[in-house]
């Protein structure tokens, strides 16, 4: 890792890492890059949106290598990745969420690959969860008609024509072309991003990895999923914050995605079955709130 006083003019890598309210999960992803990168130069730049769990302060007393900038709002994660972005230094750079750790040779291995292949703009590892058990990386494009089965929950009744039709392969051990690789540890070249720009921030959250990789392949690079580097991720742990918010912000980035890539027709028509989805979602969240403060509320008595 780099010091902010003290970084040079070109690194190998940059890690950028948006945090908001995962302080522990932070400290965990911080520790792994200090300790399991080691063929590499680089700097972590970490964007906190405004936690209010001490994250800021921890950065500060355990990592003053890390490049912190701190926000005083929630500007959203993808505006706080094109925060990093806009003072990265690296060669390559890698967007990595704070509830991820590294396993040793996990970045040199993607970097690796894409020094190896020139015509290949980004990269994803394989995913893990905590216990071990591979999650799958790389899927195709969304279409309209995957996104209805997905709203309306259909893809229930054959959950495995479904997970083929979307990932393209059963397979997860072999390097493969993909569309789309997840946003938890997507690393691509500076010069693309100069290129073809950052994410788009209208994007709030959700998406923005899907928005990304279909711009990096429209100006002609390949996207590869990369089993060799593993990295570990808790999945979710911002999100499970505030669930409503989630599924609203992932309704509206499915509508503006498909605006942007598909066209009015197709976005409203998602728009308007997702509300029902949305709907049901948020009612049954506060039922079951309202049931816990309740029960709470008789347990006192």
């Amino acid at each position: 890792m780099t010091s902010d006083g003290n970084r040079p003019a070109c690194v190998d890598l940059s890690v950028i890492i948006v945090n908001w309210n995962v302080r522990d999960f932070l400290d965990r992803c911080l520790a792994s890059l200090r300790q399991h990168v080691r063929d590499l130069t680089f700097e972590v730049i970490v964007v906190d949106n405004a936690s209010k769990d001490d994250s800021v302060q921890m950065v500060r007393s355990k990592y003053p290598e890390v490049l912190l900038i701190a926000n005083e709002a929630n500007n959203g994660f993808c505006r706080g990745n094109n925060q990093g972005l806009e003072v990265a230094r690296g060669e390559f750079v890698v967007l990595l969420n704070p509830d991820t750790e590294v396993y040793p040779g996990a970045m040199e291995t993607l970097v690796a690959f894409l020094r190896d292949h020139p015509d290949v703009g980004v990269v994803g590892p394989m995913l893990l969860s905590p216990e071990g058990l591979h999650m799958p990386n790389g899927t195709r494009f969304p279409t309209l008609r995957r996104e209805l089965m997905g709203v309306f929950g259909l893809h229930r009744f054959n959950q495995r024509a479904y997970d083929l039709e979307g990932y393209g392969r059963e397979d997860f051990s072999q390097i493969a072309e993909v569309d789309v690789v997840c946003g938890a540890c997507l690393m691509t070249r500076q010069s693309i991003v100069r290129q073809i720009g950052g994410l788009d921030e209208q994007l709030f959250m959700y998406f923005e990895e899907v928005d990304f990789c279909r711009r990096v392949k429209a100006a002609g690079w390949k996207v590869f999923y990369v089993p060799e580097a593993r990295v570990y991720h808790h999945w979710m742990q911002s999100v499970k914050q505030d669930n409503i918010a989630a599924t609203r912000r992932l309704f509206r980035s499915q509508f503006l995605y498909f605006r942007k890539h598909h066209g009015l027709a197709a976005a409203w028509l998602l728009r308007v079955l997702s509300s029902v989805t949305v709907a049901t979602r948020t009612g049954r969240i506060v039922a079951v709130r309202v049931r816990d403060r309740i029960l709470r509320g008789g347990a006192k008595g």
